[in-house]
């Protein structure tokens, strides 16, 4: 039967070698990552809205919207007094 390319085998027996924390911190990348990218759209997207149209209050909505993904961002990564930041402890939780 058919195995995949070499590449592909490594790429599951790499995964499957990896750790739940290291997994989740990971996904957690990946999704802060997603929400980053979301909100340069939405701020793009609020300038063509207001270029087209002239109308304000979507595109006012749109950048405010962006602002709480961005703020959400910031939350999550920057670290507090004792210098941990909540993603980092996302792992820590996933392997207990």
């Amino acid at each position: 039967m058919f195995q995949g390319s070499a590449a592909a085998r490594e790429s599951r027996s790499r995964l499957a070698n990896t750790s739940s924390e290291e997994r989740a911190g990971a996904m957690m990348n990946v999704v802060l990552s997603l929400v980053m990218l979301a909100a340069f759209a939405l701020v793009g997207g609020a300038f063509v809205l207001w270029r087209r149209t002239g109308e304000a209050k979507q595109p006012v909505l749109m950048l405010i919207l962006a602002a709480i993904a961005v703020i959400n961002v910031l939350i999550w990564t920057l670290p507090d007094a004792e210098g941990n930041a909540p993603v980092d402890l996302v792992g820590e939780e996933a392997s207990e």
